[in-house]
C-alpha cells in the first residue's frame, strides 16, 4: 500500500471529534429529555445518515461501472 497514511490519520481524527461531540451532546440531552427519547433520536439520525451514505455509494458505483463498460 502506498502513501504515508495521512488519509487514515485524518479519518481517525475526524471520527474522534465527531464521537466526542455527540457523546457530550447526548449527556446534555439525557439531562433534559428522557433517555429513551434521546436514544431513539440518535438511532433515527444514524439510520438516516447511513441510508444517505449507502445511496450515494451505490450511485457512485453505478457511474463507475458505466464508465468502465460493466453496466448497461
Amino acid at each position: 500500500m502506498k502513501g504515508n497514511g495521512t488519509a487514515g490519520h485524518f479519518s481517525a481524527l475526524l471520527t474522534i471529534i465527531i464521537w466526542g461531540t455527540t457523546f457530550i451532546s447526548t449527556k446534555v440531552l439525557v439531562a433534559i429529555l428522557h433517555e429513551k427519547i434521546t436514544a431513539l433520536a440518535a438511532v433515527g439520525i444514524a439510520l438516516m445518515l447511513a441510508g444517505l451514505l449507502l445511496s450515494e455509494s451505490k450511485l457512485f458505483l453505478r457511474k463507475e461501472a458505466k464508465q468502465n463498460g460493466l453496466a448497461k
